[in-house]
């Protein structure tokens, strides 16, 4: 385990480190949620409050005063992307179904990869995935 480095982050570095998605991509997901979150500020917060989750496989620990720190340059970042825009009504953001389209896409994406590295078809990798899967909720 170690822990994140956040020493003289900029907002866009701290944006492209610990979020990796476009900017009207992170908004829309949180305005499409069943209980829809608006408020930047709140986006930021509910999303630093998740690092230390999103980066566990990684190995990376995050102190309290990070994860704050990261929260501040988020907020910026967005409040400096929302302006250069022209304002949050001047975004091209996603519908629910628009996302779920980009999600469905990227799935089968993947999962080609996957089954073309491990030198079997589409559908045999998508055979053995629910037999896995029904295998450990026997368990």
């Amino acid at each position: 385990m170690r822990k994140a480095y956040t020493r003289n982050l900029t907002p866009a570095q701290a944006w492209k480190r610990f979020i990796k998605t476009d900017e009207e991509i992170f908004i829309s997901n949180f305005y499409t949620e069943k209980h829809p979150v608006t408020d930047i500020k709140k986006m930021c917060k509910i999303h630093a409050s998740e690092l230390p989750l999103a980066f566990e496989y990684d190995g990376i620990l995050f102190a309290q005063d990070q994860i704050e720190l990261i929260e501040r340059l988020m907020v910026q970042h967005l409040e400096n992307y929302i302006e250069s825009k022209g304002g949050i009504d001047k975004l091209e953001l996603f519908t629910e179904e628009e996302l779920d389209a980009m999600m469905d896409a990227t799935y089968e994406s993947i999962m080609n990869i996957l089954a073309e590295r491990a030198g079997i078809s589409r559908d045999r990798l998508g055979q053995i995935l629910r037999n896995e899967s029904e295998n450990r909720t026997k368990e």
